[in-house]
């Protein structure tokens, strides 16, 4: 089967999966610095095996000619981060998308880490027929989880990627049989926006565990201001001794924050946006 793959490292098991047991047309990706999944390894395996990567958004006229010119039998989207214009004019045109959240609860970015702050006990995965609407397809397959204590997002996100590789598998065993068993969403939900960048921010009054706990929902989306500087925190550990500076940096992106009962070791990328 031909596709055409829309995503990051999230799903890279899946991605490697497809190359291996079909022909991936094309990869289309993206590079985000708050995301703690990056593009790295699927562009790696994309191009060792000689598979085109592009970093542009796909058009509309570019998704019809590869369905009508060039053979393509199936989009697959799994955590991509831009709209892909859906054609209503062509028969054969066969998408889904993959989507971290139990939808129609969930709906638009960021759903872990907004679930997170919702304080939601339950996570999953939704694959769902690609539409017009972000998020709004019939749903093909869903997965659930209850999340513990001892889960952060990350942890989730892997969770989710066993279940879609499992997916996927189903899918391809039969694509037209199994997208005529899709079923609607359902009730209709409002879209999450992105949490604000304070609930996402470090500061002095918090104690070493309220950091841990707020870099668990968010990983590498929390951010800290450093002399005026903002920086996305790419890993974070505690230590029990007070220190008087309020940050020391000891390399070019570490640094030792100061917190209310002892000290943060961070690991920072400059945020350039």
């Amino acid at each position: 089967m031909n596709i055409v793959y829309f995503g990051t490292d999230v799903y890279l098991s899946t991605f490697l999966y497809m190359a291996k047991n079909h022909n991936i047309m094309m990869l289309y990706t993206y590079h985000n610095d708050e995301d703690y999944f990056t593009e790295y390894g699927v562009v790696k395996a994309a191009k060792e095996l000689g598979i085109p990567v592009s970093y542009g958004k796909i058009t509309e006229d570019e998704v019809k000619d590869l369905f009508t010119n060039k053979g393509c039998d199936l989009f697959f989207s799994a955590e991509y981060a831009y709209i892909i214009p859906v054609p209503e004019d062509i028969k054969n045109f066969r998408g889904v998308n993959v989507h971290a959240a139990l939808l129609p609860h969930g709906r638009g970015y960021y759903p872990i880490e907004s679930g997170m702050v919702r304080g939601d006990e339950y996570f999953g995965v939704t694959m769902h027929v690609l539409a017009p609407k972000i998020d709004r397809g019939d749903i093909v397959f869903q997965h659930k989880v209850k999340r513990t204590k001892d889960m952060d997002s990350v942890d989730i996100y892997l969770d989710n990627a066993v279940y879609v590789l499992q997916m996927a598998k189903d899918l391809l065993a039969d694509v037209d049989g199994t997208l005529k068993g899709a079923y609607p969403q359902g009730a209709i939900e409002p879209y999450w926006k992105r949490p604000e960048i304070s609930l996402l921010t470090l500061n002095h009054d918090m104690s070493c565990d309220e950091a841990l706990e707020l870099y668990a929902k968010f990983n590498g989306m929390t951010e800290v201001v450093i002399d005026g500087k903002c920086y996305y925190v790419s890993s974070i550990m505690k230590g029990k001794t007070k220190v008087l500076e309020d940050a020391v940096f000891i390399a070019v992106n570490k640094c030792i924050y100061k917190a209310k009962d002892g000290n943060l070791r961070l690991d920072l990328i400059e945020k350039t946006v």
